[in-house]
């Protein structure tokens, strides 16, 4: 083999290595590789989750990488094709070749190892796939990558209930308790009756854009709800506290409670009068034992039902409420049995709040009123009137 040849040879071979190690070239205009389920090779791949697709499909790799490195390599066989041979072009050619998909493979590495650091990492055979040219996700409209999302995928969220403790939550010290690794409250005769919540305070307390998953049941009799972007307003935590007021909403937790005050007696001793220092008040996911309110957008001390189980509902100023359309069947349908798990969602973008249980859209809001609506606040759980009820697996993800 001649001297252009080897050149040639061993160029090809560092820029198949390169591409096979760390998948296809990125596509034009993007600096992330084109993965896909399924292989390249046409072979079907390993299933992964949906963090992982997305987290593979938005590799941190410089388009300007792959672009200098396609370049590059063109350059180079335009090179070789030239006549008379110039061998130390040839040879300059090849070097800035080697050079840049040896960059574009560093740049690749780094991204893969970043995947592997994160709650996303891959196992050895999805590795293997991806490391072999496999493509994860592909085509356009009901083909394009992704699909039906599990509940239990919680790639980007972070647990904010250990299962054990109430470490990093605030609530009645005689009312909330955890049973069977989950958040329990119990209103029926003999316990503490009336209305009680229990508000997150570890970190990124603080929510906006979020979504926040909950798995709940409840026994007959029970009312709950899970709140957020709310805020606290008794007395206890400020003076002139407003559920509409920018300030309250800027600062939802308030003055904190005294030293020692952990339930409604020691409040009571304590002086704290003008409501239950720990009642949260704003969005709600509602939920009753009966489903005549589950999965509705409920507003304590605000405006009260807002969206219906079933409806997408526009607010818009001076309090104003449109529907803008209803589901063709009962949403309580979704609701699982008394005593069963249910699977909660909400999702909060802007002004848009959905709720969702056991994959089924519950109710849609768009809250268009300036005055009243949150852009942020805390979370909290709730137990109304009697019964029991339990929330676990509490999972939060920031955007």
């Amino acid at each position: 083999m001649n001297t252009r040849s080897c050149l040639i040879a061993a160029c090809s071979a560092l820029f198949l290595a390169g591409t096979a190690a760390y998948s296809q070239p990125a596509p034009a205009g993007g600096g992330g590789p084109g993965f896909g389920r399924g292989g390249g090779r046409g072979q079907p791949g390993p299933p992964f989750r949906a963090g992982q697709i997305v987290a593979l499909r938005t590799m941190d790799v410089p388009a300007a990488l792959s672009a200098a490195a396609n370049s590059a390599l063109n350059d180079l066989w335009r090179t070789s094709f030239t006549l008379p041979v110039d061998e130390a072009n040839l040879r300059a050619k090849a070097g800035i070749s080697a050079e840049a998909e040896l960059k574009l493979a560093h740049a690749r590495a780094d991204a893969i190892a970043k995947i592997q650091n994160s709650p996303d990492a891959l196992n050895a055979e999805q590795l293997a796939f991806v490391s072999g040219g496999g493509h994860v996700g592909g085509g356009g409209g009901l083909n394009a990558p992704g699909g039906t999302m599990a509940y239990d995928d919680y790639s980007g969220f972070v647990k904010i209930f250990d299962g054990a403790t109430l470490s990093g939550w605030n609530g009645e010290a005689d009312v909330w308790s955890v049973e069977e690794g989950a958040i329990h409250s119990n209103n029926t005769p003999g316990h503490t009756t009336g209305q009680h919540h229990i508000h997150y305070v570890g970190p990124g307390y603080l929510v906006k854009d979020f979504d926040l998953k909950v798995e709940m049941k409840m026994t007959q009799g029970a009312n709950g709800g899970i709140q957020y972007r709310s805020r606290l307003l008794a007395p206890a935590h400020g003076p002139g506290r407003s559920i509409s007021d920018p300030a309250t909403i800027a600062d939802p937790l308030g003055k904190p409670l005294p030293p020692g005050v952990t339930n409604l007696a020691s409040a009571t001793a304590a002086g704290i009068t003008g409501g239950n220092p720990w009642q949260v008040s704003g969005y709600q996911f509602d939920m009753d034992s009966g489903n005549g309110y589950t999965g509705q957008l409920y507003e304590g001390q605000g405006r009260s039902i807002v969206t219906g189980p079933g409806e997408m509902v526009q607010l818009f100023p001076s309090g104003l409420r449109f529907v803008l359309g209803r589901v063709a069947e009962p949403a309580s349908q979704y609701v699982k049995p008394l005593g069963e798990w249910n699977q909660i969602e909400i999702i909060a973008r802007g002004n848009t709040l959905i709720h969702m249980m056991n994959g089924h859209v519950m109710s849609i809001t768009v809250d268009d009123d300036p005055v009243r609506h949150a852009l942020q606040g805390i979370i909290s759980l709730q137990l109304e009137a009697g019964g029991q009820i339990w929330y676990r697996n509490v999972w939060l993800k920031h955007l």
